[in-house]
């Protein structure tokens, strides 16, 4: 999301939750398998388009992300989760 908030494109891995996060703002490949790595970065720096297109998908996601946000859900689970252990 850094990356995509600063402009920059994305290739990444399609394990874990980077598809669910990423959507369609990033070029995916197999972490398992090198050469599609390879061809996936390849891919986006030698084409333009799909360049200047994952940059722009990228700013639109990054977006909906926010830090603040995020921080004060954390802060709340955790102290969901103390205050239920402290009742016990």
């Amino acid at each position: 999301l850094e990356a995509m908030a600063k402009s920059c494109p994305v290739v990444s891995s399609d394990r874990s939750s980077m598809p669910e996060i990423l959507g369609s703002a990033a070029v995916y490949f197999d972490p398992e398998n090198r050469r599609d790595m390879l061809e996936k970065i390849v891919r986006v720096i030698s084409d333009d388009g799909l360049r200047k297109k994952l940059i722009a998908k990228g700013r639109k996601q990054a977006r909906l992300y926010d830090w603040w946000e995020s921080a004060l859900k954390t802060l709340n689970i955790y102290k969901k989760v103390l205050y239920k252990n402290d009742r016990k």
